[in-house]
């Protein structure tokens, strides 16, 4: 027994001996490594492109513009080849710029952005008719030829975006507001010629009136980002861009004739894009 304590005395008294430096050598449990999470926050800058579509409804106010139906000339009394309400398919590419500015507060993501685009929108409508008036041995034909044209040139918009990320994918709706120009042109041509003895003889009066207008209003939509490294970000998104009405190209003429066409202008719009997020990257998790 007493051979144990003696043993047991040494080692401790051994241990005490032991400089501070043996003792930091021993081993330490490492601490815990943080786990990186991805972060939307930051300022972005990217560039998009899509297609658009809508029904710009037209009314002329004064006379029958739109034709019924494209192809022949209609044969008949002026004016049973049109009518005065057209429903103008306005479709077209748009592409364009986009920049913004994310904040994360856990999931939750809220932003603001703005964005350009040049649009190839339009839609022709054009159409004719021909009347021929038999007076005595004469003959009166007269041609009606009307041509009308709806464009978008570019629109804008200003909007707030609210989102709910999941790691790398981001959800969001987003609204604020738009503004964008828009182009209507007339071209009406009217000839009438006149038949006697087997003699002819024309005369034509062409009429072309045009008017462009940026308008103010708003837009809305949504759509799903996805980023595929700690920088780029890849976005499909669907905006809908709401410009009013406005009426076109209103004027009485020297005839004393009145001109006029009240259109509404509305875009439905899908698309891709691309982004480029600045102070970002995985941060650690707390």
């Amino acid at each position: 027994m007493g051979k144990f304590i003696g043993v047991g005395i040494g080692l401790f008294a051994l241990a005490m001996a032991m400089p501070p430096a043996a003792a930091a050598d021993m081993p330490l449990k490492a601490p815990p490594v943080p786990v990186p999470v991805w972060t939307w926050d930051g300022w972005y800058l990217g560039a998009n492109a899509g297609y658009s579509w809508a029904h710009w409804g037209s009314i002329s106010l004064f006379n029958n513009n739109f034709p019924v139906n494209s192809g022949p000339p209609a044969v008949g009394p002026i004016g049973t080849a049109f009518t005065n309400v057209a429903d103008p398919n306005v479709n077209g590419w748009v592409g364009g710029l986009h920049a913004g500015r994310n904040w994360q507060f856990q999931n939750w993501v809220v932003g603001l952005e703005g964005d350009f685009s040049w649009s190839g929108e339009r839609r022709h409508l054009d159409g004719s008719s021909v009347t021929v008036i038999p007076v005595g041995g004469t003959v009166v034909t007269i041609v009606d030829a009307e041509l009308n044209t709806w464009k978008l040139q570019w629109f804008s918009t200003m909007r707030g975006r609210l989102g709910w990320a999941n790691d790398g994918w981001l959800a969001y709706v987003t609204g604020g507001a738009a503004v964008g120009r828009a182009q209507y042109e007339h071209t009406s041509a009217v000839t009438a010629t006149v038949t006697a003895g087997g003699v002819s003889v024309s005369a034509t009066n062409v009429n072309v009136v045009s008017e462009s207008k940026t308008k103010w209003g708003y837009s809305a939509g949504g759509g799903i980002e996805k980023a595929f490294s700690p920088s780029w970000i890849g976005r499909l998104e669907y905006l809908y861009v709401d410009l009013g009405s406005h009426t076109f190209v209103q004027f009485t003429n020297a005839q004393g004739t009145n001109f006029g066409t009240s259109v509404r202008l509305h875009d439905n719009i899908v698309r891709a894009g691309i982004s480029y997020l600045f102070n970002a990257g995985p941060v650690a998790a707390r």
